[in-house]
């Protein structure tokens, strides 16, 4: 039997359509169409540009390796305006619960959805990386809109694309990216944020489920 390296493993499910959503009731505003293996990728226009932290795609001071770079110019975007998610679809979350797409669409606050692997070697942790930047930014205080805060005015939604995964697997990463908000990340000095640490408790959930359901919610959004 033939095995796949986790970057081929990467690279063919990397380009399965994804998108991250904010939904309000019936409403939905895509922030980002397209995901490879969990990376957000915005639009050629948009590269090199980031108002909420570092670009995910790299910089000329600190590129990519050449295969995401080429994996990133591979994506699209896919619009579904309006479309419905199968909100009966079953998942477990971080605590081995039974739960439901539902149970975080209930029409009071929006909800940040994601699809991504909860261990792979390139991709997947620049994702992780670039929403946690995204969530400093939109909870920061300012002039226009104030402080938005996971669990208070949103909430994350990440499900796990590999069938195999676990709720232990997703407790892990989910305790990861506190302890990362907590202890904050010298090398690319970002100060620690307890607060958000706090918030991604109750904020942030993280789904594992059968291939079949994984795929039925992946393919509606």
């Amino acid at each position: 039997m033939n095995r796949q390296t986790p970057q081929q493993a990467e690279t063919r499910h990397g380009r399965r359509r994804c998108r991250v959503a904010l939904r309000r009731g019936g409403m939905s505003l895509v922030c980002v169409a397209v995901t490879l293996g969990g990376l957000l990728l915005p639009t050629a226009d948009a590269v090199g540009q980031s108002r909420v932290g570092p670009n995910p795609l790299g910089s000329a001071a600190a590129p990519l390796p050449e295969e995401v770079q080429r994996l990133a110019q591979q994506g699209g975007v896919t619009q579904r305006l309006g479309a419905q998610l199968p909100l009966d679809t079953p998942f477990v979350d971080e605590r081995g619960r039974p739960v439901t797409l539902g149970d975080y669409f209930r029409g009071d606050k929006p909800v940040v959805l994601e699809f991504a692997y909860f261990e792979c070697p390139l991709l997947c942790p620049m994702m992780m990386r670039g929403i946690q930047d995204a969530l400093r930014g939109v909870s920061a205080s300012s002039p226009v809109g104030g402080a938005w805060i996971p669990g208070e005015d949103f909430d994350v939604v990440t499900i796990s694309i590999n069938p195999d995964d676990t709720p232990v697997a997703a407790a892990e990463k989910k305790q990861e990216l506190r302890d990362r908000f907590a202890e904050g990340e010298p090398g690319r000095e970002v100060e620690p944020r307890p607060d958000l640490a706090e918030a991604a408790a109750d904020g942030w959930h993280f789904l594992t489920g059968r291939e079949v359901d994984i795929r039925r919610a992946a393919d509606a959004a």
